[in-house]
């Protein structure tokens, strides 16, 4: 193994792997940490974005998304019932559909883009800690890793952010709870969101029957019904739509819960260090769009870092065009999750957008990041 390298990447899903390739390609050393042995299936919505496909096929990356379903639109419940049916808009500029995606078939195919670029992989290993000197010097416990630059790509409970001082306090008490169903009738190439009172319920469509079933709400829900199955049971009834279709999920379905669901992290500059993935930030996975982040991130990271031919001038210029570009759809993620905790308010956006078409398209058009907010909204008002 190499003495130092340049690059030291903590963390080997899309983001991490992603980001070693393409460090590689452009003619550096790296050294790809992953502390999983196997790539398991990542609990998660498994949805990509329309902008996150178009990305893909830009960069000439799109083979890792071969053979996923497409996602044409999503279908919007609200709390009454009443359904939405929506395509994203057509655009002139982008691809307007998304993809299901199977997390470990996707992340086994970043990380094999790693090692076809001849990343230097280490997989099975867990960062005890690191330190710097004249260079940062990774402790593996029995071995360590010494490099140039360090890169955080370890998730949202990122070791890397904390032990920086780059991770800010969580303020919200939320869970997300995960599971795998099957449909009693066969899929639509559509996601859905049902809005219910407490929560949201998130489908996605990955396989002929099967759904990726995904609830958000406060996690003090799950501790009332004293139990995951229950708390998710109860919501699905709360939804005629859901109860016929899915009905209670049995015991011998496995549910995965997943707390903290935001990353929030200050956005100050480390010499020699940069955060992509999660672990730069996350939120409330409403519009479902962190994948699409993490592949932006590793592309425009490593583009910035060609350019600029300094580390540490690109990582500036990172944080400031990461800050500017992701604004808007955070503030309007922090509107949308203020909205859906009022079921009136609710309904009254429901009738509005079932209103035209148009309507619904373009307000998906702002969830697909095929439209900006701001752009989004416009249409959406003009009908």
């Amino acid at each position: 193994m190499k003495n130092v390298f340049d690059f030291a990447i903590i963390g080997g899903g899309p983001a991490g792997a992603l980001t070693a390739s393409l460090l590689k390609k452009a003619g550096y050393s790296v050294c790809l940490i992953e502390k999983n042995k196997a790539i398991p299936r990542k609990v998660c919505g498994e949805y990509l974005c329309p902008l996150g496909v178009d990305i893909l096929f830009k960069h000439g990356y799109q083979h890792i998304i071969e053979g996923f379903p497409k996602v044409l639109g999503m279908n919007i419940v609200s709390p009454s019932g009443r359904k939405i049916e929506t395509d994203f808009p057509d655009s002139d500029q982008i691809l307007t559909y998304g993809v299901s995606l199977n997390r470990q078939i996707f992340d086994q195919r970043t990380m094999d883009e790693a090692i076809n670029a001849g990343v230097e992989i280490l997989t099975g290993h867990t960062v005890r800690g690191f330190s710097r000197m004249k260079n940062w010097n990774i402790d593996l416990g029995e071995s360590n890793v010494e490099a140039k630059f360090l890169i955080g790509a370890d998730g949202r409970n990122s070791m890397v952010a904390k032990k920086l001082g780059l991770k800010k306090k969580d303020s919200t008490k939320k869970v997300a709870l995960h599971c795998f169903v099957d449909r009693k009738s066969i899929n639509p190439r559509y996601g859905e969101m049902h809005i219910l009172e407490g929560g949201y319920i998130g489908l996605d469509p990955t396989g002929e029957h099967e759904v990726n079933l995904s609830l958000v709400c406060d996690a003090s829900e799950v501790a009332k019904h004293r139990g995951a199955r229950t708390c998710l049971n109860d919501f699905i009834k709360k939804s005629t739509i859901l109860s016929e279709e899915f009905g209670p999920i049995s015991e011998s379905t496995h549910i995965s819960a997943v707390t903290p669901i935001t990353n929030n992290i200050k956005h100050q500059y480390i010499p020699d260090v940069a955060l992509v993935g999660d672990a730069a930030g996350f939120i409330d996975p409403l519009t479902g769009e962190g994948i699409y982040n993490s592949l932006w991130m590793a592309f425009h990271l490593v583009e910035l870092i060609e350019e600029e031919n300094d580390f540490n001038k690109a990582s500036m210029k990172f944080l400031a065009i990461k800050k500017s570009n992701f604004r808007q759809k955070t503030i309007l993620n922090k509107f949308f999750q203020v909205i859906i905790k009022y079921p009136l308010v609710c309904e009254m956006i429901a009738l509005f957008l079932g209103k035209s078409k148009n309507r619904g398209d373009h307000f998906v058009g702002i969830i697909g990041n095929i439209h900006t907010p701001l752009v989004g909204l416009t249409k959406v008002l003009k009908g």
